[in-house]
């Protein structure tokens, strides 16, 4: 393919991880307008807000399946039409059982899409993976940034609907399905018939190296975005909630740009391994930081865990190559996604049973120190096995 090509479909790579991520951080800045609206009680904003991510743990190993099925680029268009027609179509959901369907809806669409994209990216650069992914995982950060940083203004211009704003936030993933290869056939690559079964092999080491690498940083993030507003209000620092969580969120943007300007670096295995250590380390230090010591913790661990994040997903083609990487994707998802959302929810357990704030960052940091063990132990003599084994065409 000519240059021309190549810079077509990196940028339908960035619409596409860019898509994954609009509709489903639009929800949070509108959830008290949303609970009025359909007269939802706190527990369910709660279930309705998380959803999408407990949908993404639960049907990732299936989201592997169809991918490997269908082929990557139509399970890739396949999962972004679910998005646009979930998203949008949330914000004109009658009832709230009609909005739960349509938000579910929704979020199977991104584990279609998600499971798929490390394939997708690997079949269309084959000797530049590593810059592919970088490429769509900046689209996903900058998306995550924008939706939740520009909704509650987008929701005063559009007079206070957020019906507007849902179909708002559809728009990139329409523009994601037309670069991809929407509407036209011909242009779709066939299906690949994998060699292997197409459900994940728990028992198979790249499975745990990459689902554990991955969880490192997702659970940081996720963890660190849901037990700092409590434990700060019920330390007395609730003054420094705004500027953390903007750091930690913020700081994943210059590590997307860091991720695509040295990419075959930051997937060698020392790289990841270091990055985790830094997410997890800071992770520890933030419950017993306060003022710029705790801003810096969490721009520390919002950065890494974008490092940590982007080279699991740029690895799961280099392990798998073309045949393998949808079934590891899959596994890969459900582990990590699974222990980034049952972490801090056994961190608030802890601490509603312990009566200590502190203690709820202590099941995040034990998934997280078990993650960075089997990313030192596992995933270098996994990615030497890998290169002795396949020719050359699939690496870094």
């Amino acid at each position: 393919m000519n240059a021309q090509g190549n810079r077509r479909r990196l940028v339908a790579l960035w619409f596409v991880g860019a898509s994954l991520r609009t509709t489903l951080l639009a929800l949070p800045p509108l959830l008290p307008v949303i609970g009025k609206s359909y007269r939802l009680a706190p527990a369910s904003l709660a279930a309705l807000a998380n959803l999408p991510v407990v949908l993404l743990a639960l049907s990732a190993v299936a989201a592997g399946a169809v991918s490997a099925a269908m082929g990557a680029q139509r399970a890739v268009l396949v999962g972004l039409v679910l998005v646009a027609a979930g998203g949008a179509a949330r914000g004109f959901a009658g009832s709230a059982p009609s909005l739960f369907v349509l938000t579910a809806a929704m979020g199977l669409g991104i584990a279609v899409a998600q499971t798929g994209l490390p394939t997708l990216a690997a079949e269309w650069f084959p000797q530049k993976v590593g810059l592919a992914t970088a490429v769509y995982g900046n689209g996903i950060m900058v998306a995550e940034a924008a939706a939740a940083g520009l909704t509650l203004p987008l929701f005063s211009l559009f007079g206070g609907s957020f019906r507007l704003i849902f179909a708002f936030w559809s728009l990139p993933v329409l523009l994601g399905i037309f670069l991809t290869g929407g509407g036209r056939r011909a242009a779709l690559s066939p299906g690949r018939v994998p060699k292997r079964p197409r459900r994940p092999v728990w028992r198979d080491g790249r499975t745990w190296a990459l689902g554990m690498t991955q969880a490192v940083g997702s659970a940081t993030y996720f963890a660190a975005n849901a037990l700092l507003p409590g434990y700060l209000s019920a330390t007395g620092h609730k003054a420094d909630l705004l500027t953390a969580l903007t750091v930690l969120n913020a700081a994943q943007l210059p590590a997307s740009v860091m991720f695509l300007a040295a990419s075959e670096r930051m997937m060698r295995p020392g790289a990841v391994v270091g990055f985790g250590t830094a997410c997890v380390a800071a992770l520890g230090v933030t419950p017993y930081a306060s003022g710029p010591l705790l801003i810096l913790a969490t721009g520390i661990a919002g950065f890494s865990s974008a490092i940590v994040l982007l080279g699991s997903l740029a690895l799961a083609p280099v392990l798998g190559g073309a045949d393998e990487a949808a079934q590891l994707s899959g596994g890969m998802f459900a582990l990590a996604y699974s222990l980034s959302f049952l972490a801090p929810v056994a961190g608030g357990l802890l601490w509603q049973a312990s009566g200590i704030p502190s203690l709820s960052f202590l099941p995040p940091v034990a998934v997280g120190v078990l993650g960075v063990s089997v990313m030192a132990g596992v995933l270098g003599r996994q990615i030497r096995a890998q290169r002795a084994s396949v020719p050359p065409g699939m690496g870094t």
